[in-house]
């Protein structure tokens, strides 16, 4: 009678014995995932991108979404933006609403010679006469306005859009960032794969280039997490935006480091070596 397979000892390890691969963060949760389903992987990715989402929408209400609620009381009676153009009283710059994150002005006659309002956030949105830019630590983005839309920049109307609107572009925003995200970890997890692949028939592991896509999308996972970090903290006002660049130029390789651990965890493929036969054991 064979004997009973003793359970693993730590708990982390039971779960992964009792439900199969459902952590990326350690090499061995990595290496786990060779062997994991693609439906199984891809309710992770489902689970992670939708909890990024729905970070990003709580930090677009928390930081954007204000500035532009004070912006629409400075709005004035009547104002446009039409056939590609700025309709605006006045010709003296304005700044409607800002705070850490977003500053918000207007510039209806551009004049080299008056005193600018100047950056006041990490992002500025400025309307010009025939062209809008954002501006941040990166550089600037200038676009001039479509001139197929019409937009009504009147303080009533304005708000009324704004009031229908911002449920939808909530949502909208979300479901974007999710789907963007699981694009990018399989665009990503593709690249990723064959090099690993080829580190895993060095180091005699045997796997298949599906095996190392999973485990390149699984550990893309850990960089996710660190971004969310990055985004919480972001959010907070613990750190501005120089500190968040840097967390999600760091996410990436972050992915990569945890791909090659996974790798080392995975069992060698490689047979023992016989011992040499005993020529007196037949004596």
């Amino acid at each position: 009678m064979p004997a009973p397979v003793p359970l693993p000892d730590s708990p982390a390890a039971r779960l992964h014995h009792s439900v199969g691969p459902w952590q990326p963060f350690t090499g061995h949760g990595v290496a786990s995932f060779a062997l994991a389903g693609f439906f199984r992987l891809l309710a992770l990715q489902l689970l992670a991108a939708l909890a990024v989402a729905s970070l990003v929408a709580w930090g677009l209400h928390q930081t954007w979404f204000p500035v532009i609620q004070r912006a629409l009381p400075q709005l004035p009676e009547v104002a446009s933006i039409a056939s590609g153009s700025l309709s605006w009283p006045g010709d003296q710059p304005v700044r409607l609403a800002q705070n850490p994150w977003l500053d918000v002005i207007v510039t209806p006659n551009p004049d080299p010679s008056a005193p600018s309002l100047g950056q006041t956030a990490d992002l500025q949105l400025e309307l010009l006469p025939s062209r809008y830019r954002i501006q941040g630590i990166l550089g600037q983005f200038t676009r001039p306005y479509p001139r197929t839309t019409s937009l009504d920049l009147g303080r009533i109307p304005a708000s009324a859009a704004w009031e229908a609107w911002q449920p939808t572009a909530s949502i909208m925003a979300a479901c974007s960032i999710a789907a963007g995200l699981l694009v990018s970890w399989w665009l990503l997890a593709s690249i990723y794969s064959l090099p690993a692949w080829i580190l895993a028939l060095f180091l005699s592991r045997p796997v298949n280039l599906g095996a190392t896509w999973r485990m390149a999308s699984a550990a893309l996972l850990v960089g996710a997490l660190l971004a969310t970090a990055g985004l919480t903290a972001y959010t907070l006002g613990v750190i501005r935006l120089p500190g968040l660049i840097a967390v999600l130029i760091l996410h990436f390789p972050i992915g990569i480091i945890w791909l090659i651990w996974g790798i080392f965890r995975l069992p060698s493929g490689s047979r023992p070596r016989k011992s040499p036969a005993n020529p007196f054991r037949a004596a």
